[in-house]
Protein backbone atom coordinates (compact mmCIF):
# COMPACT_ATOMS: atom_id res chain seq x y z
CA UNK A 1 0.00 0.00 0.00
CA UNK A 2 1.61 3.28 -1.01
CA UNK A 3 0.38 6.53 1.00
CA UNK A 4 1.07 9.92 0.34
CA UNK A 5 2.41 12.65 1.84
CA UNK A 6 -0.60 14.00 2.95
CA UNK A 7 -1.81 10.43 4.05
CA UNK A 8 1.41 10.16 6.26
CA UNK A 9 1.13 13.50 7.54
CA UNK A 10 -2.38 12.73 8.77
CA UNK A 11 -1.25 9.58 10.75
CA UNK A 12 1.95 10.82 12.16
CA UNK A 13 -0.18 14.20 13.42
CA UNK A 14 -3.21 11.65 14.90
CA UNK A 15 -0.24 9.67 16.71
CA UNK A 16 1.74 12.59 18.49
CA UNK A 17 -1.52 14.95 19.47
CA UNK A 18 -3.04 11.63 20.89
CA UNK A 19 -0.18 11.22 22.75
CA UNK A 20 0.47 14.51 23.64
CA UNK A 21 -3.53 15.05 24.69
CA UNK A 22 -3.31 11.74 27.01
CA UNK A 23 -0.11 13.24 28.79
CA UNK A 24 -2.09 16.12 29.70
CA UNK A 25 -3.44 16.37 33.48
CA UNK A 26 -7.05 16.68 33.12
CA UNK A 27 -7.15 18.78 36.68
CA UNK A 28 -8.86 22.43 36.67
CA UNK A 29 -6.21 25.53 36.91
CA UNK A 30 -6.90 28.28 39.02
CA UNK A 31 -8.25 31.05 37.16
CA UNK A 32 -8.79 28.54 34.34
CA UNK A 33 -11.94 29.46 32.32
CA UNK A 34 -14.16 26.73 33.09
CA UNK A 35 -15.20 26.26 29.39
CA UNK A 36 -11.70 25.95 27.97
CA UNK A 37 -11.14 23.42 31.01
CA UNK A 38 -14.43 21.48 30.01
CA UNK A 39 -13.26 21.27 26.92
CA UNK A 40 -9.81 20.20 27.32
CA UNK A 41 -10.74 17.94 29.86
CA UNK A 42 -13.25 16.49 26.89
CA UNK A 43 -10.70 16.43 24.76
CA UNK A 44 -7.64 14.59 27.14
CA UNK A 45 -9.91 12.04 28.57
CA UNK A 46 -11.00 11.41 24.34
CA UNK A 47 -7.15 10.68 23.47
CA UNK A 48 -6.86 8.64 26.35
CA UNK A 49 -9.27 6.65 24.58
CA UNK A 50 -7.45 7.05 21.34
CA UNK A 51 -9.69 9.34 19.66
CA UNK A 52 -8.54 12.86 18.56
CA UNK A 53 -10.22 15.80 16.53
CA UNK A 54 -9.09 16.52 13.61
CA UNK A 55 -7.63 20.19 13.53
CA UNK A 56 -6.84 21.12 10.20
CA UNK A 57 -5.26 24.56 10.73
CA UNK A 58 -3.53 23.66 13.78
CA UNK A 59 -1.97 20.65 11.72
CA UNK A 60 -0.87 22.85 8.57
CA UNK A 61 -0.01 26.42 10.54
CA UNK A 62 -2.94 28.38 8.74
CA UNK A 63 -6.59 28.57 7.91
CA UNK A 64 -8.09 25.56 5.28
CA UNK A 65 -8.91 26.82 1.72
CA UNK A 66 -12.08 25.11 0.33
CA UNK A 67 -10.03 22.86 -2.45
CA UNK A 68 -7.88 21.91 0.62
CA UNK A 69 -10.95 20.85 2.87
CA UNK A 70 -11.47 18.26 -0.37
CA UNK A 71 -8.78 16.99 -0.37
CA UNK A 72 -7.99 16.15 3.33
CA UNK A 73 -11.49 14.62 3.28
CA UNK A 74 -10.78 12.56 0.48
CA UNK A 75 -7.14 11.56 2.49
CA UNK A 76 -9.34 11.06 5.70
CA UNK A 77 -11.90 8.82 3.99
CA UNK A 78 -9.05 6.89 2.16
CA UNK A 79 -7.32 6.40 4.99
CA UNK A 80 -10.92 4.57 6.53
CA UNK A 81 -11.41 2.46 3.67
CA UNK A 82 -7.64 1.28 3.84
CA UNK A 83 -8.40 0.45 7.70
CA UNK A 84 -6.00 2.59 9.02
CA UNK A 85 -8.55 4.83 10.90
CA UNK A 86 -11.66 4.74 12.70
CA UNK A 87 -13.75 7.81 11.86
CA UNK A 88 -16.59 9.61 13.93
CA UNK A 89 -19.41 11.65 12.83
CA UNK A 90 -21.95 11.01 9.95
CA UNK A 91 -20.29 12.25 6.79
CA UNK A 92 -18.01 14.96 7.61
CA UNK A 93 -15.50 13.39 10.11
CA UNK A 94 -14.56 15.30 12.97
CA UNK A 95 -12.45 13.01 14.97
CA UNK A 96 -10.31 10.04 13.89
CA UNK A 97 -8.85 7.12 15.97
CA UNK A 98 -5.81 4.76 14.74
CA UNK A 99 -6.72 1.35 14.39
CA UNK A 100 -3.65 -1.36 15.48
CA UNK A 101 -2.25 -1.19 11.55
CA UNK A 102 -2.66 2.13 11.45
CA UNK A 103 -0.53 3.10 14.51
CA UNK A 104 2.07 0.43 13.28
CA UNK A 105 2.68 2.38 10.19
CA UNK A 106 2.41 6.22 12.54
CA UNK A 107 4.95 4.73 14.12
CA UNK A 108 7.31 4.05 11.45
CA UNK A 109 6.73 7.43 10.23
CA UNK A 110 7.72 9.12 12.61
CA UNK A 111 10.56 6.99 13.32
CA UNK A 112 11.57 7.22 9.60
CA UNK A 113 11.29 11.06 10.22
CA UNK A 114 13.41 11.21 12.93
CA UNK A 115 16.12 9.16 11.31
CA UNK A 116 16.59 11.67 8.19
CA UNK A 117 16.45 14.81 10.71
Amino acid sequence: MTLTDLEKLLLASVLADRDRLASQSPIWDRGEDRHLFARRRCAIEDARRGIVAIDWSGLIGHSVAPAERQARSRAVRRLIALELLIGYGHSNFKAVELTESGEQIAKTIISASEASA
